[in-house]
């Protein structure tokens, strides 16, 4: 199975904190299994852009994800991190995976079931919630043919073992 992974939001300081070291724990962690990857991490701060949506088609970033969108993948898995406040929709969550596109059919609903088994021995709280904004990353791996998800991460929450449960399910699941 061959996944891209991005990070929209990388910038270890500004935004979603937990993003990049995910991503590059995911890396080292699928290095010598049968899934190959390209990782995408954009490290610009946000208000250069929200690389999520549909005005950031064109940039630098964007153009790498679709380059490699267009030489096809199996599955992109989307990144991101939100902070434990008390106003946040996912308070109380360790994980969130997003039903960002209407087209995604079950996809979500089964990620998100995967992502239960492999943490059940760590204890994180997941759960499955519509986004108020449909995403354009995952918009348009759906426009070539890519399954996709987003998935949100509480920062107050380990990098390390977030991305051991990513490699759990992307290792075993059947897309």
């Amino acid at each position: 199975m061959h996944v891209i992974i991005t990070a929209p939001h990388g910038h270890p300081f500004l935004n979603d904190v937990v993003a990049t070291p995910i991503v590059r724990n995911l890396e080292k962690l699928l290095h010598n299994t049968d899934i190959t990857f390209e990782a995408f991490v954009n490290l610009e701060p946000r208000s250069s852009g929200d690389m999520n949506r549909p005005s950031t088609r064109g940039t630098p970033f964007r153009n790498l994800i679709e380059e490699a969108m267009k030489e096809g993948a199996d599955f992109l898995l989307d990144i991101h991190g939100f902070p434990d406040s008390t106003t946040s929709p996912f308070k109380g969550y360790d994980i969130v995976v997003l039903q960002s596109y209407k087209r995604q059919g079950p996809l979500p609903d089964l990620y998100c079931k995967n992502l239960k088994k492999y943490a059940k021995d760590y204890k994180l709280k997941i759960d499955l919630q519509t986004a108020s904004l449909e995403n354009d990353v995952v918009k348009q791996a759906y426009e070539y043919g890519i399954p996709a998800v987003l998935v949100e991460h509480n920062e107050l929450g380990p990098p390390e073992t977030y991305a051991i449960i990513h490699a759990g399910v992307l290792i075993n699941i059947n897309i």
